[in-house]
């Protein structure tokens, strides 16, 4: 079974996400803020990271600068629910060019999102 941390400072979004995830097969992990989601992957093998691009305290972009620093060979999928035009796929596209392998707008129907979750497990 592959195991999913899901970093969002929305706990609502982060419960209805993780109750899709896991009725889907997978394990899934939790956490609010970027140092939790670190301390959870270095005490636990995580096979892919899903993480919020606006979070308090560090920011989703540097969260994945600060993932791919200690554990490079983590897959990321940057998302993000600020959608105004023009800005959301610039603030995507710049996720991707610091190491996530794709990115999920939150206005997306979550079977994207599980597609886009499997293309990035079966490219493991």
């Amino acid at each position: 079974m592959s195991r999913i941390l899901l970093v969002d400072d929305d706990d609502n979004f982060r419960k209805i996400v993780k109750i899709k995830l896991e009725q889907s097969g997978y394990e899934v992990l939790e956490a609010q803020n970027t140092p939790s989601a670190l301390d959870i992957t270095g005490k636990h093998f995580i096979n892919l990271v899903i993480t919020d691009l606006y979070m308090p305290e560090i920011d989703g972009i540097q969260s994945i600068i600060l993932f791919k620093k200690q554990f490079p060979g983590l897959r990321i999928i940057a998302m993000t629910g600020a959608c105004s035009e023009g800005r959301t796929d610039c603030l995507l596209n710049l996720a991707m060019e610091k190491g996530a392998i794709d990115s999920f707008k939150k206005i997306d129907s979550l079977d994207l999102l599980l597609n886009k979750i499997k293309s990035a497990l079966a490219s493991n």
